[in-house]
């Protein structure tokens, strides 16, 4: 059985547009389009854990993420429907 991991999965876009939220959300929209051809991620594993921050008496927890391998193109143009999450 595959152990579930911790994965950061980036989409990229060049968008043209009138203010940072525009562009938000016209990458959402194409993003969202059923018939979109924004299929292709970066996806790199990481492991997540937490650990304290140096103060003397009060110790808050910090995320701390350690990379542990290369970022890997992953294309699921080929996927048609459901992509079986």
């Amino acid at each position: 059985m595959t152990r579930t991991g911790e994965y950061r999965v980036t989409w990229t876009i060049d968008l043209s547009a009138d203010s940072a939220e525009h562009a938000a959300r016209k990458a959402l929209a194409i993003h969202r389009n059923p018939v979109s051809i924004a299929t292709v991620f970066q996806v790199q594993p990481h492991e997540v854990s937490r650990e304290a921050a140096g103060m003397r008496n009060r110790k808050p927890l910090v995320k701390v993420m350690r990379w542990l391998g290369p970022v890997e193109t992953v294309d699921l143009s080929a996927l048609d429907g459901d992509p079986g999450v």
